[in-house]
């Protein structure tokens, strides 16, 4: 997986903690991805603001409570979204009522889906408050190079 398809498995826990089909939310909210890269175990974010600014516009899909926008102006797609994560996956992990299972029927989907990759040139190859879960190593910021692949291993 490389950082615009880390991007993406990102946009998509935000997306599913904003959805109005899962009612359980807040599980969803303070979800980071865990992943390895170059040996080590790492969680980061893939956005400068960990995706908690986003607000819904007037346009999008219904289903999924419209497309929304980062308040710096990172206009994520949720026709992509919705089409990854169709409107009966998002169900079927709205009615388990124990967040563990929903953690991994969301790490297998995305482990066994092929991930589509999420281009914001803004944000380049940069991943945000970085901790390197190997070495105890925290990190404001971190480039990697644009070749990067990580291995996903938990949602946590």
């Amino acid at each position: 997986m490389n950082i615009k398809q880390l991007r993406f498995v990102e946009v998509c826990l935000v997306f599913l903690s904003k959805n109005k089909h899962y009612e359980r939310k807040s599980d969803l909210s303070n979800l980071n991805i865990v992943f390895e890269y170059k040996n080590n175990i790492f969680t980061a974010s893939t956005f400068f603001k960990v995706n908690e600014n986003f607000y819904y516009s007037d346009t999008g899909l219904e289903a999924f409570g419209q497309s929304f926008e980062e308040k710096d102006r990172l206009w994520i797609d949720s026709d992509v979204i919705g089409a990854f994560l169709p409107t009966k996956t998002v169900k079927t992990f709205s009615n388990s009522t124990d967040s563990s299972v929903v953690q991994y029927e969301l790490l297998k989907f995305f482990v066994e889906k092929e991930v589509p990759e999420l281009e914001l040139s803004q944000i380049g190859n940069y991943l945000f408050n970085v901790e390197n879960l190997s070495t105890g190593l925290k990190l404001p910021i971190m480039a990697v190079p644009e070749e990067a692949e990580f291995n996903l291993i938990s949602i946590n």
